[in-house]
């Protein structure tokens, strides 16, 4: 999805939601025992630079991940439970950090993580 196709669907978002520009926050994990056992989808809420909350702003830690689950090794994007270890292993060094879809395509995700201003 290309930058202006995103711009177009802010719009219309804003459009349908008056007032929301700035208020998505991102996900944070009160624990790792969830992240640890779940083995379903992710609950990261799509965040672009219109709707995050101004307590907010992204890391330079971004994953590109796959979310059809048939994605295979040698792949660029990383299959869901190569992520699930990577994102373990992030949330334990930086507990306070929260994570969103900075970027939605048709089988792969660009996940993002965020840190209080």
């Amino acid at each position: 999805m290309n930058r202006e196709r995103i711009a177009q669907l802010e719009d219309e978002y804003l459009d349908e939601h008056p007032g929301t520009a700035g208020t998505v926050e991102p996900y944070v994990y009160d624990d790792l025992d969830g992240l640890e056992t779940d083995e379903g989808p992710f609950p990261f809420p799509i965040i672009t630079n219109v709707l995050l909350s101004d307590e907010w702003e992204p890391t330079d830690q971004t994953w590109f991940v796959d979310s059809s689950g048939f994605a295979s090794a040698g792949e660029p994007a990383l299959p869901q439970d190569r992520f699930r270890k990577k994102l373990i292993a992030y949330v334990r060094e930086h507990p306070d950090h929260g994570f969103g879809l900075s970027g939605v395509g048709q089988f792969q995700v660009y996940v993002t993580a965020y840190r209080r201003v």
